[in-house]
């Protein structure tokens, strides 16, 4: 007698049935993280922004396809550039549907994420695409971030008149004046002269930050060519030596905003801060090439003390510590030899501020260019705020702050 077909079928799919089923949530969660952590952690900072002013009529370099901001001057157009595709493209390689795939896996992935890999923020950026980027990725993401690298930009200036009134007062200024923080305290009378244009977003993006946090958050603070209290080495001929000064307002406010908005951490067993501040950057190459060829461990420690002066705790960083002996370089105007040359990297963290926190003065140098109105020239006759305000001599320790 023939067999029913359908027993003949209900048999054969039993035997095709695997012996047992894998189910991924069925994992221990500690192996669940650490195949979230091989999926979706780069070696490499991912980029959230990445932006230069440039000219209109042409990009910087061929990644800057975007232009989301235009300032027309006198003699030109600015214009900021942005490489529109520079997060996709360093998330490429990363399994990042993840994140799709229910509730619960994709909740733990997403938390691994923003724990295990470090967000940059790169070129001339405005504090607002970082407030906007916070925003987008909503509170409980933020309290999941462990570090970001944010490239230190110099604050903009703004002149500052003798009864407190601020303008722009030069026609490729790219941000509002703001006004001056109420967490500084200004030695009166006021100072006319150049001053530091901050927004007031970076105390925002501070009390984001701080918000239901309960793990590390360290942010690095990536410095060129300006460290903060610090000037840079003018030639008799520069002109603009003022450009070139670079003041201790932002890195004290952000210490300020850095304590007010994080609890810390003793609460959870450890003696760390909630939000860990520091700032990193090879040594100015001006310093290097100083005299010359002539540098030495000595010119470094000199450079280092100057900038202690101004309220930084300062080392080298670990894996250059013991490397002192320098190459010199063949001339000044060798910049690949220099670039060879084990050039140190320092790490700068704000020590403790003092109360009140007092704004700095005027750049020293706000006389360079003549910007004084009738009133304030005349002023000038009697307080010789800026008698320094071109250095007499190719190489210089500017006083009062003894800076190179």
């Amino acid at each position: 007698m023939d067999e029913n077909p359908k027993t003949l079928r209900d048999a054969t799919d039993k035997d095709q049935e695997p012996a047992s089923s894998f189910k991924f949530i069925h994992l221990p969660p500690e192996i669940r993280d650490h195949i979230y952590t091989l999926a979706l952690s780069s070696p490499s900072p991912i980029v959230v922004w990445k932006g230069k002013w440039g000219f209109l009529s042409r990009p910087p370099d061929s990644s800057y396809t975007t232009v989301i901001d235009v300032v027309k001057r006198s003699m030109a157009t600015d214009a900021l550039w942005i490489d529109a595709s520079i997060t996709k493209t360093c998330l490429t390689k990363y399994s990042t549907n993840l994140f799709y795939c229910n509730k619960k896996l994709g909740g733990e992935a997403v938390k691994v994420f923003y724990r295990k890999n470090v967000f940059a923020f790169v070129g001339d950026h405005n504090w607002d695409y970082i407030l906007s980027w916070l925003f987008k990725i909503n509170e409980r993401n933020r309290s999941y971030l462990s570090r970001l690298e944010i490239d230190a930009c110099r604050p903009e200036e703004v002149w500052q008149s003798a009864n407190g009134e601020r303008k722009s007062g030069l026609d490729l200024f790219k941000d509002p004046i703001f006004p001056r923080s109420p967490h500084l305290q200004f030695r009166t009378p006021l100072k006319y002269g150049w001053v530091e244009n901050i927004s007031p977003t970076v105390e925002i993006i501070f009390e984001l930050l701080g918000k239901k946090r309960s793990s590390q958050l360290a942010i690095d603070f990536k410095l060129s060519t300006d460290y903060p209290g610090q000037g840079m080495v003018f030639r008799v001929d520069d002109h603009y030596p003022q450009q070139g000064w670079c003041g201790m307002d932002l890195p004290n406010l952000i210490e300020k905003f850095r304590s007010l908005y994080s609890t810390p951490l003793q609460k959870l067993g450890s003696s760390k801060p909630l939000i860990d501040v520091i700032w990193t950057g090879k040594c100015p190459t001006v310093i290097v090439e100083r005299e010359y060829k002539k540098y030495s461990r000595t010119t470094i420690e000199d450079h280092m003390e100057n900038i202690a002066a101004r309220g930084w705790e300062i080392k080298l960083s670990p894996m250059e510590e013991e490397h002192w002996e320098w190459g010199l370089c063949n001339s000044y105007d060798d910049e690949d030899d220099l670039e060879e040359k084990h050039i140190p990297t320092f790490v700068l963290r704000k020590k403790l501020l003092e109360e009140p926190l007092l704004g700095d003065d005027p750049n020293p140098y706000s006389g360079a260019g003549e910007p004084f109105t009738a009133e304030e020239r005349e002023l000038e006759r009697t307080n010789h705020y800026y008698d320094q305000a071109i250095p007499p001599s190719t190489f210089v320790k500017y006083p009062p702050y003894g800076v190179f």
